[in-house]
Formats: structure tokens, C-alpha cells, sequence
């Protein structure tokens, strides 16, 4: 499963993602072992996830796919079967957009649910590929904040701060 990110920092995210256009999720997708894919998503009730075989996951979400990927409600409805095409729906995502992100090993995916239909702008294009830029920062810290103080994420979690300053 994918490390997951500070809730603050996902917060800024899904705010962030809001502002360029209503969205009903936004997750990450990473590639685990080259057969299986581990999915992310945040929503309006909470966090989430979901680990799959590579081929049962949708084109927009496969971490490996280097371009930007829009998929319509109907991409999602054809595979309803599929535990993220579901989850997709059922919180009444009308459209996909993901953006792979760049430099991040494994393959991982930053991607919106929209709440609207219509394919993204020019400029809503342009907007969301800076924020897959800030997302993919945001997978990066984690990573990297568990090297430079040597333990493990689950070690880490809930403790203060100042926690941190002690262990360097």
C-alpha cells in the first residue's frame, strides 16, 4: 500500500485540486511489483485505499502511463466490477484526470475524480499538471523524512515534532 501522506498535506491537495475544479477524490496509484497496483484515494468521509492486479486497474490510473490521462463516467462504468472504478462512482465521479509523476520510483500517479463532466481546459490542464508537481513533493517528503531520521513512517506517526529534533 502506498505510504500515506500527512493529512495536512493532503488537505492542501484536495483544496488545491478544488480550486481548479470540483472534484469528488484525489489519490495517488503506484505501481507494487509490477502485478499489482496500490491505490490511494481521499474523499469527502476519509482516506482510503485499495491494492489490485495491474490489468484490473483503469488506463487513467495505471502508474506506468506517462502522459496526462482524462477518462469520462463512461470509461468508469464499463469496468464497474473494479474496486476503484466502484468507489469512483459511488461517490459520483463524472470524469478521471492523472497526471504520472515525474522522478518518483516506483511509477506513481496523482490523480482528481471530477464532479463534472466536461474534459478539462487549456488552463485547468496547465493548473493541474503544477499541482501533480506539489503532489509529487508531497510523496517525496515521506520517503525521504523516514530515511533522514532512520524509522520506519508507522513509527513516526502521531508523534510530536519535537520527537524528530531528538532522534537526529
Amino acid at each position: 500500500m502506498i505510504e500515506l501522506p500527512l493529512r495536512i498535506a493532503l488537505d492542501r491537495l484536495t483544496a488545491a485540486a478544488q480550486a481548479i475544479i470540483p472534484a469528488t477524490a484525489i489519490g495517488f496509484s503506484r505501481s507494487v511489483d509490477g502485478n499489482r497496483t496500490s491505490i490511494l484515494y481521499v474523499y469527502g468521509h476519509g482516506v482510503g485505499g485499495f491494492d489490485v492486479a495491474a490489468d484490473e486497474t483503469a488506463e487513467a490510473l495505471r502508474p506506468e502511463t506517462d502522459r496526462i490521462q482524462q477518462a469520462p463516467r463512461a470509461v468508469l462504468e464499463a469496468h464497474r466490477g473494479r474496486a476503484a472504478e466502484a468507489f469512483l462512482l459511488d461517490v459520483q465521479t463524472k470524469g478521471l484526470v492523472s497526471l504520472r509523476l515525474a522522478g518518483i520510483e516506483p511509477a506513481t500517479r496523482f490523480w482528481v475524480g471530477l464532479a463534472q463532466a466536461d474534459p478539462l481546459t487549456l488552463d485547468q490542464l496547465r493548473q493541474f499538471e503544477e499541482l501533480a508537481d506539489e503532489a509529487g513533493r508531497v510523496v517525496l517528503v515521506n520517503a525521504q523524512t523516514e530515511r533522514l531520521f532512520g524509522h520506519a513512517r508507522s513509527e513516526l506517526l502521531g508523534q510530536p515534532v519535537e520527537m524528530l529534533l531528538t532522534l537526529q
